[in-house]
């Protein structure tokens, strides 16, 4: 079975046309950002959701983020993206997650993912502003700790029904 995906694009505000990319779950202020939040079923399609947010947009999606769960390893992989010149994306940051096993403590392997303030909301900071920064505590205790009970609770679930 193919692991599923999760997929993040910020500041995706697309007029969607014939080539929709409809999302599972969508949230956007009107006349702002949307976020999308969808499952899929490789690495490669997820990097092709991401690119199709980010090249789509002409150049209004200046940062992309993709979160890749692990079913098997329950690893959790985050990587921001941004445009390039060409019709390639560059992996601007990587960040795995790893889930202790035995008693052993996680670990988060290249954090803190930072989004810069500019672009984010396409503007300066002022005073008392500044970037996005997400600490590898936040990503592992807000983040991480949640998904990692989601798939215990579902496969405790799939264990239940196995077993009557």
């Amino acid at each position: 079975m193919a692991s599923p995906h999760c997929l993040l694009a910020i500041l995706a505000s697309l007029d969607l046309s014939e080539n929709q990319s409809l999302p599972s779950f969508s949230l956007s202020p009107s006349g702002y950002a949307r976020s999308e939040v969808s499952f899929s079923e490789t690495t490669l399609k997820l990097e092709r959701d991401i690119a199709w947010w980010i090249n789509g947009s002409k150049g209004e999606v200046r940062v992309g983020i993709t979160i890749d769960i692990k079913r098997g390893s329950h690893s959790i992989e985050i990587k921001s993206w941004t445009p390039e010149l060409d019709p390639s994306l560059r992996n601007i940051h990587r960040i795995l997650i790893t889930r202790g096993r035995d008693g052993s403590s996680p670990t988060v392997k290249g954090g803190p993912l930072t989004i810069p303030f500019h672009t984010l909301l396409l503007d300066k900071p002022r005073q008392g502003e500044g970037d996005l920064v997400f600490t590898a505590g936040m990503m592992l205790h807000d983040l991480a700790e949640r998904i990692w009970n989601a798939i215990d609770d579902a496969d405790g679930i799939k264990a239940k029904k196995r077993n009557k």
